[in-house]
Parts: C-alpha cells; structure tokens; sequence
C-alpha cells in the first residue's frame, strides 16, 4: 500500500502547492484548506491525501467524506491506471479552490462599497468549514423561521431549521447547512441589515424594501401565501427566493389577504433556498462513467456486483480516447473491463 500512496502524493502534492502559490502561503506555516470529498472505501487514500498536504504545510482540521460515485473496480486495477483518482482528486480540490476565490471577490466587494454579492455563492458547494476560513470568529445564532410555524412542530427538510451561522464579513446574512451532519450551506437567511445583490443580480436594501418593490421587480410569483401558523405573508419566486411581511394580527378578517395593505408595508427577511439532494444527485449523474463489461453497456449496479477474482483486465479511458470511441457517451470517461475465461 505505500507504492499506491506515495502514487498519490505525486498525484495531489502538485494541486496543493498550486493553492499555496495562489493564496500566497509560507510552506513553513500551517493553514487550514478546503474540505476534500472522497469515498471511504479506502482510508488509505484518506490517509495519502493528509500526508500530501503536510508534505507542504497545509494541515486539515479533518477530513469531510462526502459520497462521490467513484467505481469500486478501479481499486482492482494496477498502479499504473490509477490517475482517475488523482484526478479526481485534483478536480474537487480545485473546485473548492473556486469557491474560495468568488468568496474573496465578495468580500473585497464589500470593502468597497459596502455591499454584500450574493452572486458569486454556491449554495451546496459552500460550506461552513469555507467560512470559518475566512473568518475565524463565525458564530453560531438561532433565527425564526419566517416560513414555519413559530411553535417549532413542522420543520422543512432541506435545511437546518432555526440554526444559522453569522460571519462579520458579510453583514446581515445568516447562513444555514443542509443538515446536522453535513457542512454544505443550503439556506442563505437576509436580515433588514442587508445591503447588496441577490444571486439573480438585483440590487436591494431590505431596511427600505417594500412588498410592492418586490411584486414590480419580479415574474411568475407565487404571492401571499402562509401555513396559518406562520407569522408571516410570503412572496415566493420558483420555492427558492422567499420574502416575507410580517402579518399584522389586529387587521380582522385574515382573509381574503389585504393585498393593498400588505403591498406598502416593508419585507422583514428574506430566504434563499436550494434542494441539496436534488443538486447533489444531478452531480452524481454528471460525473458517472460509462462501463462496459465484454463489449456491453452496463449499469453501476452490475459493477458493484462483480466479484474481483472474475476481472482478467480493466481499461480506463478519459477525455479524447474515450468521446473518439464511445461519443458523447464517453464524455465522464470509460471503464472497460474483460472476464476470465470459464
């Protein structure tokens, strides 16, 4: 197992100290980085992957396995078609590298002008461990729940209700993760103290922010609508940008919805929302290989099924070889694997 992670050293090492060069690191010093997501059917590669970071003085907190559809048959192969994995490897490394960079585009915006841009965040891609590296001091709040009941029974399953993360470098923001157990943020909460742009680009001051601004700004809106639990009326746009007015309980009947009275009065908080399993399944399919068993098309299923004492060779195909044989079917790259003889 050392020949393989010393293999993977090789493979991460020159990624890493493209970061350190890009962010300007001592190799001396110690740092934290981004979170690298990998499978975990072999912490051998977990461990190869640490030891490539403080090969450069690059130390992680700890290591966030997250599933990646990685084939289990590419362990089967010998050494030399391992690249995949570095690759792979190299690729999410380098896509949180991005994410990172948007998030110092946003934080030098601010400084200019004081505006938060909301543009350059990616909801499911961002994490918590991203911010506490550009701020230490992020603070655990608890918030309301501008959409759900007050008395806390129904809760909205894609995110982590009433527990949001505050960073002093993006004012008026609360972020919220997918869940308890995972780091990615899936909720962006905008308090009245907002000031900035949305991620569709639009600018907005939410202290001064009317519902009629709102109902003129934007198309398609599913308007007034509330749980009867809720204290709140919501402006909805495609159930992922909510924004909300605070219900006035003296103003008898509750319906039909004053809409004339509501329309004046001022947005009290506003929800950006993804569906993080959605995004992370439509990733998953993105990113599957095609495999083909004996000249024949198969399912993922069928791979993991195999048994490694029936493999007699693997062929791994990526970029140009693989979409020259198999077109755009082999746009993720292609395993072909051949049975023994029986």
């Amino acid at each position: 197992m050392l020949e393989s992670c010393e293999y993977i050293l090789d493979g991460t090492q020159s990624v890493l100290r493209n970061v350190a060069s890009l962010f300007e690191l001592s190799p001396h010093s110690t740092y934290c980085v981004p979170s690298v997501a990998l499978n975990p059917i072999s912490l051998t590669n977990a461990d190869c992957v640490h030891h490539a970071f403080e090969e450069i003085g690059l130390i992680k907190k700890s290591f966030t396995f997250r599933k990646i559809n990685f084939p289990k048959i590419i362990f089967f192969s010998e050494l030399r078609q391992a690249p995949p994995l570095c690759n792979i490897l190299e690729n999410l490394l380098m896509r949180k590298i991005s994410i990172l960079f948007l998030l110092f585009i946003s934080i030098r915006t601010l400084s200019q002008n004081n505006n938060v841009d909301l543009s350059n965040f990616k909801l499911c891609e961002l994490t918590i461990d991203d911010l506490e590296m550009l701020d230490s001091d992020l603070k655990q709040v608890k918030l309301e729940e501008m959409d759900l009941c007050s008395d806390g029974f129904v809760q909205d399953g894609r995110f982590e209700n009433r527990i949001g993360y505050e960073s002093k470098l993006f004012p008026g923001v609360i972020f919220q993760k997918y869940d308890s157990r995972d780091n990615a943020i899936a909720k962006i909460h905008l308090t009245r103290e907002f000031k900035g742009y949305l991620p569709d680009g639009n600018y907005i001051e939410v202290k001064i922010l009317k519902a009629s601004d709102i109902l003129t700004k934007y198309d398609s809106l599913d308007s007034w609508t509330s749980r009867g639990c809720s204290d709140y009326w919501g402006i909805k746009k495609d159930d992922k940008l909510h924004f909300y007015v605070k219900i006035d309980k003296n103003r008898n009947p509750r319906y039909p919805v004053d809409q004339k009275y509501y329309s004046e009065q001022l947005i009290q908080g506003i929800d950006i929302i993804s569906d993080c399993y959605s995004y992370y399944e439509k990733e998953k399919e993105k990113s599957k290989p095609l495999y083909v068993v004996e000249g024949k098309e198969v399912n993922e299923q069928f791979i993991t099924d195999l048994k490694p004492e029936d493999v007699d060779s693997i062929t791994v195909l990526k970029d140009k070889s693989a979409i020259e044989k198999y077109g755009e079917k082999g746009k993720n790259g292609v395993i072909e694997i051949k049975l023994k003889k029986r």
